[in-house]
C-alpha cells in the first residue's frame, strides 16, 4: 500500500525553523521498502530530451535484507564518482543490501545518501536533533546551516503528513514491510541528485527525528521514495518543467549502477528495450502482469492468477531480493527439481563452485505480450560474504499474495519507469558503463 499523508496546497509560506522534538506517535501510515542502490547493483538516473540527471548508484554486500515497500498504516559514498560526462546520469552506490544515490540538499548544499525505493513514495533523512537515528555515511542534515531550509508551519502546506494544531507542525511517519519505521516533520529545501544542479528545486521531505530497526543500522542516510505517487521527485521535476516528461531509469549492477532522469540509459543497452503496460489502480506501486515463470525450460505449473492476487506483482528496487507467492511454492520446487535433478529448492546456504553455479538454470519471468526478463544463476545465487564457496538462493517462496520483483531481479537490466505513458521497460544492459 501507499504511505499516509494529509494536507493540500503548495507555495513557500513563512520561513520556519524546526519544531520541538517529536513525541513518540500513536500510529502512522506505512511504507514497505526493499533496498539496493549503489555503484553497480542498483542504478538510478533520468534523461530525455532536456538535460536530465544521471547519477551513480552505490551498493554494499548485504548482511541485511531489505523490504521497503510501503505498509498501509499511517564508507563508500561517492564523491568524484558523481561527476559524469552526461548531466542526466547519477551513479548509484551500494550499502548493506541496498543501492543509494547522493543527493545535495540546502544552501550551501550538504550531501545526503538516499536509498532509491520504487516501492514507497516519501523522501526522508535524519536532521540535527534526530534521536536514536544511528551513524550513516554522512552527518545528519544541519538545518541551521542551510539558508533555504524551512519547516512546514502552515496547515495549507502540509502535503505529506498530518497537521498537528497544538504543535504547529506537519507530522510524518512511515512503516515498511521489514518492520522498520521513522518519524519526522515535513520540511522544504533545495534538493538535486548527483552532480547536476540544473535540476535543483525546492522539494518537500521528512526531517527525521526518530528511526527504528534497519533505518538505524543502514549505511545510507535516508530514503528516496520513487513510486507512482504525485509527490515523488520525478513527478515534481516534470510538474515544474525541469523534465520533459515524468520518467526515470534504474540500471543496477553488483556494486552500484546508474540512475537516469527523463528516459532510459540507452548507452548501457545490449538489446532493444521491451515495454509492458502497468496495471492501474494499485496503491501507486509499479504493478505488472506476470503470466508465467520458467526454471530453465520447465514452466512453473500454477494458475496464472497466482501471480496477480492481492497487490499483484510489483517491481520494487528497495527490496533486496525477489519474493514469489507461497501459493506457487510447490510448483516452483517441482520445476526446479525437473530442471536441476535431485536437489530440492530452499533458501538454505549451499556449497558450490563457480562452475556449479554457472551450470544452474536461469529463472525467466514472462509478462504480457511475451516480454521476458531472465535472472541468471549468478544473480539469484548470492555468495556469502567471507565464504568463497557458500551461496544462498535469493528467490523466496513465502510472499503472502502476489510477488515482489526486487533489486536482484532488476540487476543487469536498464529498467525504465515510465508512469506518464503507463508502462515499464526492460533491456539487458552493462550497468557499469559510464
Amino acid at each position: 500500500g501507499s504511505g499516509s499523508g494529509s494536507g493540500s496546497g503548495s507555495g513557500s509560506g513563512a520561513r520556519a525553523r524546526a519544531p520541538n522534538p517529536l513525541p513518540m506517535p500513536r500510529a502512522a501510515a506505512g511504507s514497505s521498502l526493499r533496498l539496493r542502490l549503489g555503484l553497480g547493483l542498483l542504478g538510478l538516473g533520468l534523461r530525455l530530451g532536456l538535460a536530465a540527471d544521471s547519477v551513480p548508484l552505490q551498493y554494499r554486500d548485504a548482511p541485511q535484507r531489505r523490504r521497503t515497500a510501503e505498509v498501509p498504516d499511517a564508507s563508500a559514498a561517492g564523491t568524484s564518482d558523481d561527476v559524469f560526462e552526461s548531466s542526466s546520469d547519477a551513479l548509484m552506490h551500494q550499502g548493506f543490501g541496498t543501492h543509494y544515490v547522493n543527493a545535495w540538499v540546502g544552501t550551501p548544499p550538504q550531501r545526503v545518501a538516499l536509498i532509491v525505493d520504487t516501492g514507497s513514495h516519501m523522501t526522508a533523512f535524519p536532521c540535527t536533533g534526530c534521536k536514536g537515528c544511528g551513524s550513516h555515511v554522512d552527518p545528519y542534515f544541519d538545518i541551521e546551516a542551510s539558508s533555504t531550509f524551512e519547516a512546514i508551519a502552515d496547515r495549507q502546506e502540509c502535503e505529506l503528513g498530518n497537521w498537528r494544531e497544538l504543535r504547529g507542525d506537519c507530522f510524518m511517519s512511515q512503516r515498511y514491510v521489514e518492520g522498520s519505521r521513522w518519524y519526522a516533520f515535513e520540511a522544504r529545501d533545495t534538493l538535486y541528485i548527483g552532480a547536476n544542479d540544473s535540476l535543483a528545486m525546492a522539494f518537500n521531505f521528512g526531517c527525521q527525528m526518530h528511526e527504528t530497526r534497519l533505518f538505524v543500522t543502514q549505511l545510507a542516510d535516508g530514503i528516496l521514495g520513487m513510486n507512482r505517487h504525485p509527490n515523488t521527485l520525478d513527478s515534481q521535476l516534470a510538474a515544474k518543467g525541469l523534465l520533459p516528461e515524468r520518467s526515470f531509469a534504474l540500471c543496477l549492477s553488483l556494486g552500484g549502477g546508474l540512475m537516469k532522469f527523463g528516459g532510459p540509459a540507452v548507452h548501457t543497452h545490449q538489446e532493444d528495450m521491451q515495454y509492458i503496460s502497468l496495471v492501474e489502480g494499485n496503491n501507486n506501486f509499479y504493478t505488472v502482469q506476470l503470466e508465467a515463470v520458467y526454471i530453465g525450460d520447465h514452466k512453473v505449473q500454477t494458475n496464472a492468477t497466482t501471480w496477480s492476487t492481492g497487490k499483484g506483482t510489483i517491481v520494487d528496487s528497495g527490496t533486496t531480493d525477489t519474493y514469489l507467492p507461497r501459493a506457487g511454492a510447490d510448483a516452483f520446487r517441482q520445476a526446479w527439481k525437473a530442471a536441476v535433478g535431485s536437489d530440492s529448492y530452499s533458501n538454505k546456504p549451499v556449497r558450490r563452485t563457480l562452475h556449479q553455479i554457472a551450470a544452474l538454470p536461469a529463472v525467466t519471468f514472462e509478462f504480457e505480450g511475451g516480454v521476458r526478463v531472465v535472472m541468471p544463476p549468478e544473480v539469484y545465487m548470492e555468495r556469502r560474504k567471507n565464504a568463497q564457496h557458500m551461496y544462498v538462493p535469493r528467490i523466496y517462496l513465502d510472499e503472502h499474495q502476489g510477488a515482489v520483483l526486487g533489486a536482484n531481479f532488476m540487476q543487469g537490466h536498464d529498467v525504465h519507469f515510465d508512469p506518464g505513458s503507463g508502462r515499464i521497460g526492460f533491456a539487458r544492459a552493462d550497468c557499469d558503463a559510464s
